[in-house]
């Protein structure tokens, strides 16, 4: 895979991420809060071969350690809860030291790029592509009015990836090829819950029509089974059909089906 990575300003990023989703094999777009630029990984298969050898992987490697692993928690940790006003100087100064890059790599590589997962809190929501830019400017304008009452309740990324229309019947995509959006902090961030249910409730409800990521952060069950509708009850079917004593079921799936407390009744 020839992997990019690009620096573009925020704006700039948001309008052309659609199409630059369209014209390569796989695209993410990340923005760090706080911040104008936006960083763009775009992958795209090719014949040429692999140049990131053992000392570009111990290079990532390392600057992973420092500036996402276990050394960095405690900086996070102190900053999202005793002196958020200086966040978005951290994260300013994380852009400053990024540069683009273009790198081939195995497979392996290109898509397993992320070595270091600092504890987070996550939620995540599928949005019809054509939806995507205007999904990202709800995100950014929330983060900013956050801000404005001296909330930072996002304090590592909003992120997105694309996904080619899917066919499970409980797939976010399914059905239509679909922008991911999510947005990523320190766990125990004040202000982040407040942040997630406003947004949930934004990219559940018109225009966006977004249908929630079922192993990131749920906050209205109501808008989950609106958006996901019939493929609920076909989901039921089968359920019901190879598990009708609810083996398998627990409190979270009994509500998401409408089963109630007690056990499946087939």
């Amino acid at each position: 895979m020839r992997c990019e990575d690009r620096w573009v300003p925020l704006e700039s990023g948001i309008d052309s991420i659609q199409e630059l989703a369209e014209s390569h094999d796989a695209v993410a777009m990340f923005w760090f809060p706080y911040t104008s630029k936006a960083w763009i990984k775009l992958w795209d298969f090719t014949d040429d071969p692999s140049n990131f050898g053992l000392f570009a992987r111990l290079r990532v490697r390392l600057t992973q350690f420092f500036t996402q692993g276990p050394l960095s928690w405690g900086v996070l940790r102190l900053i999202s809860g005793r002196l958020p006003w200086l966040m978005p100087w951290f994260l300013r100064l994380v852009v400053a030291v990024s540069t683009n890059h273009t790198s081939v790599r195995g497979p392996r590589h290109a898509f397993h790029y992320q070595y270091e997962y600092p504890p987070c809190m996550d939620s995540s929501t599928a949005i019809p592509v054509e939806r995507a830019a205007d999904a990202w400017r709800a995100y950014v304008a929330e983060i900013r009015a956050f801000k404005s009452r001296k909330l930072y309740p996002i304090n590592m990324v909003v992120h997105c990836r694309f996904a080619a229309a899917g066919s499970a019947t409980l797939a976010p995509d399914r059905d239509r090829t679909s922008c991911y959006i999510e947005a990523v902090t320190y766990k125990d961030t004040p202000g982040a819950d407040e942040f997630y249910a406003t947004m949930f409730e934004r990219m559940t409800s018109e225009p966006f029509d977004g249908r929630p990521h079922w192993a990131k952060l749920l906050y209205d069950m109501g808008a989950v089974k609106r958006r996901y509708g019939s493929a609920l009850d076909e989901f039921e079917s089968v359920r019901a059909r190879w598990d009708p004593d609810g083996r398998f079921l627990n409190p979270f799936l009994r509500n998401v089906f409408g089963l109630g407390s007690g056990a499946a009744e087939r």
